[in-house]
């Protein structure tokens, strides 16, 4: 007959041995549960990461799509769809916004916050994909910083005439280059010296590419870029 063996607490070794397992197996799984919901947690926490950043990468690259609606005379809409896009804009269009490019460029005012406002509003129609007339601009600029020259005289611009150049081949590829020609008239800063003016000519070349995010509308609403640009003076009289 076999005995059973009893341990100094008075229970036998076989059933402290069970009781051990049973404790160890219901802590296994508990941590074996706990486990499970911090990978959950942790797998949730990177899902909401991914669309949070998702979500922010979509409203930066926003697009607006113009729409037209057309109604009777009582006022019910009859009709709408999505305005079609800008091919070509009217030269007259292309001719008013040259201008006024020439002439925030060329102009030379004591007032730093003017003088900045329309650096501003004439870099807004360079073209980031093509930068070669920002490139000519910014050498331009460097040797001849207007902030340095307002100390010296103010300079007012007129433009005199602005005419497409003929050129199928650029008409093709939605280009066009236009000839300027405008004259300044400089006035000394301080007392003494007189003023006087020159002629001056350039050729521009412009791209239309119409906006498709609200950063650029408000910049640029018609779409006109300029992607080279030359000038020179003519005379002085």
């Amino acid at each position: 007959m076999f005995r059973t063996r009893k341990d100094r607490s008075g229970g036998t070794v076989e059933s402290r041995i069970a009781g051990d397992r049973a404790f160890f197996h219901l802590w296994g799984d508990l941590l074996r549960e706990r486990q499970y919901w911090i990978l959950a947690a942790l797998a949730s926490l990177a899902v909401n990461a991914i669309l949070t950043l998702a979500f922010i990468g979509f409203s930066s690259q926003a697009r607006i799509t113009p729409y037209i609606v057309e109604v009777n005379r009582h006022g019910t809409p009859v009709a709408f769809g999505p305005a079609e896009r800008i091919k070509t804009v009217d030269d007259r269009i292309v001719m008013g916004e040259v201008s006024r490019f020439i002439v925030r460029l060329r102009t030379v005012t004591s007032d730093p916050v003017i003088l900045q406002s329309l650096f501003a509003e004439a870099y807004a129609y360079l073209s980031e994909r093509e930068p070669a007339a920002k490139q000519y601009l910014d050498a331009y600029f460097a040797r001849n910083d207007p902030r340095v020259l307002a100390r010296s005289y103010l300079r007012s611009v007129d433009i005199e005439s602005v005419f497409r150049m003929p050129d199928a081949e650029r008409r093709k590829e939605g280009r066009s280059t236009w000839r300027v020609r405008w004259s300044e008239r400089y006035v000394p800063v301080g007392i003494g010296g007189s003023g006087y003016e020159e002629e001056w000519e350039g050729f521009v070349t412009v791209k239309i590419d119409p906006p498709e995010d609200e950063e650029r509308l408000r910049r640029n609403p018609v779409g006109i870029y300029i992607t080279h640009i030359t000038w020179a003076q003519v005379k002085r009289r």
